[in-house]
Order: structure tokens, then sequence, then C-alpha cells
């Protein structure tokens, strides 16, 4: 009996040992020093200032809290590839243990710590590695890569939503009036575009065919249309997708990116009045990979018409038509026009 209270009390010590250490960060991992590093409260955004009242709030603290979970998610994951790389260079150690490879036995010991310490930096190659260890520090820094490009699209995934859930937010509060709080939330729309852009220059950006893109002579149209404090212009020529995105540039706009449910079913309506499709700002790189906007947003399920995307070969850009999205070849004849869209009123060329 003795000897079992003593054995429940070195457990019950263990116990608040481990908690102490848990609660004061002593225990570490690559997951803890991600975590750190990169969220959960510097991963999406910085607060706004101020906010455009309770809704507005609301809106900030949802795209944290799934910017966050999405992170978790997505670390939780990886960490699988960075456990696989720490197995093998145990491995390693192991076997220069027994033919007591004293040099190699350091080498890998200082691998082994920093694989299963929370350095998140990649590694040099050295003259004297084995081609074993060499090939272990070519998957560390390639874990490496994969994580900065994971972090940098789920950093453009939060704030693109957090841009389309505060332009509904906006036309909403312009509807009811209050348009004290509708110019906040406006000013925080600014901020999500311009880190957006910064992202974007950061790597996040879809490319386009590398075909050479004449410069069409277009103007901005009298007839422009606004929503949301942007404004938005179809032009009717039948240009290719590149040229079109040239053109819309160069009126200082841009390919319209549908940043909303009510933006898409607004233009939907539109090019309904009109009868006619138009090439918007969405494309992908290779066959391989995902369709995302021009601003680097990625592209909400359920946009896409009936049985698109087709996913035939060359179809890397994306036009609207009555019925939804379709995918679509760069130089697809028959797209009449296309929508360009400015964050504020252009001037007119003319």
């Amino acid at each position: 009996m003795k000897k079992d209270f003593q054995l429940l009390g070195v457990v019950l010590v263990l116990g608040i040992f481990a908690w102490d250490s848990l609660q004061s960060n002593e225990v570490d991992s690559p997951m803890a020093g991600m975590i750190r590093l990169f969220g959960p409260d510097r991963f999406f955004m910085e607060p706004p200032g101020s906010y455009g009242g309770q809704r507005h709030k609301a809106i900030y603290d949802a795209v944290k809290t799934e910017s966050q979970m999405s992170l978790l998610d997505s670390l939780s994951k990886l960490d699988a590839a960075r456990e696989k790389v720490l197995a093998e260079t145990s491995a390693l150690w192991s076997e220069a243990k027994s033919r007591t490879d004293l040099p190699t036995l350091l080498r890998l010991e200082a691998m082994r710590d920093r694989l299963d310490g929370s350095s998140l930096t990649k590694m040099d190659e050295a003259p004297d590695q084995s081609p074993e260890e060499k090939e272990i520090i070519g998957k560390w820094n390639s874990y490496m890569d994969t994580l900065e490009e994971l972090l940098l699209k789920l950093r453009v995934t939060g704030v693109s939503t957090y841009g389309r859930r505060l332009t509904d937010l906006k036309d909403t509060l312009v509807s009811e009036e209050s348009l004290q709080e509708a110019q906040i939330v406006n000013a925080e729309i600014e901020r999500a575009l311009n880190l957006s852009k910064s992202l974007r220059g950061s790597g996040v950006e879809p490319a386009s065919p590398a075909e050479p893109v004449r410069e069409p002579a277009v103007e901005i149209p009298k007839d422009l249309r606004n929503k949301g404090g942007h404004y938005y212009a179809y032009i009717k020529e039948g240009l290719s997708w590149d040229e079109a995105r040239s053109a819309c540039e160069s009126l200082g706009g841009t390919l319209v990116i549908l940043d909303s449910d009510s933006e898409v079913d607004w233009i939907r309506d539109w090019l309904r009045e009109e009868n006619t499709q138009a090439w918007i700002g969405l494309s992908r790189k290779t066959m391989q990979s995902e369709f995302v906007w021009l601003d680097g947003g990625e592209l909400e399920a359920g946009l896409w018409a009936k049985n698109q995307p087709s996913n035939s070969e060359g179809e890397l850009v994306a036009y609207m038509g009555i019925r939804g999205i379709n995918d679509s070849e760069p130089a697809k004849k028959g797209i009449e026009g296309f929508i360009c869209e400015w964050s504020n009123r252009p001037t007119r060329n003319r």
C-alpha cells in the first residue's frame, strides 16, 4: 500500500511538471515554432484601428478563426513530412553509431537536433557529407519551400475572403444609410486590397500563357456602372484573354475580380441583359494547378457553370456567361467582350 501511494505521488508530480512545462512553452517543436512565427495573431492580418460596427468585428474575428484553423490543419499534415525526414536521420545516426564513426555521428546529431527543434531555416551542404546526408538536407530544404508556399497561399486566401465579406457588408451598410460605418469598412477594404497586392508581389500571381500581347486601342466607355464604390465597364471587343487583361490595365483597371456572391449575381444579370459572355480575371499557371483571381484570391466553389471546368488541354483562363464561369483557351473565338473593374472612378480618355 505504501509503495502504491509513493508511485501515485511520483505520477502526480510528473503530471504537474509536464503541465507547467506546456504552459510556460518549455516543450518546443517545429509545429510550435511555426505557430509562433506565422500565427495565429500575426498570420492573417493586424486588427483594424477601428471597426465599422459589430458586424465588421464579427467578420474580422470569423476570418481570423478560419485562417487559424486552416493553418493548424495544414501544418499538422505538413509536419508528417518533417517526422519522416527525422526518422531517416535517426536511422543514419544509428548506423554511424554501429561503425563508431564519430565525425558522422556529430554531424547527424546536429541535424537531428535541428529537425527536432524549432528551427525553420534551410540547411547547407558540406563537402564531407555522405550522399545520404545530402539527400536528407535536400528533403528538409524542399519541406521548407513547401511550408513557405503554403503559408503565403493561406494568407492570401484569408485576406481575399475578408475583402469579399467586407464588400457585402459595405453594400448592406449603404442600403441602411449607415454611412459612417460604411466609410470605415471601405477603408478596411482598401487596406485588405493593398495587402493582397503586396502578397501578390511576393510570388502569388497566376501566370498567363507567354505569348506576345498586342496593346489594343480601347477607351473607357461612357456608360460605367457602379457597385459598392467600384466602377465597371463592359467593353465589346473580340480580344484574346491576354489582350483583354492588357487593355484593362492600360486603362488603370483590371479584368473583373468577383469578390462576393452579390457581385457574381450582379455581373451575371448584366451579361444576361447584354445576352453575351465576357472574359474575367481568373486563370491558372498550368493544367495541374488551381484557378485563382488576378489578386491571388481563390475561386469559391459553386460559381462554375454546369459541367465546368471541362479541363480540356490548354484551358488556362476563364470567361463568365449567363449560366456561370467557364474555362477556356486564352485565344478562344466567340467571346465578344470583357469587363474591366476600377476601385475608384476612372478618368475617361476621350
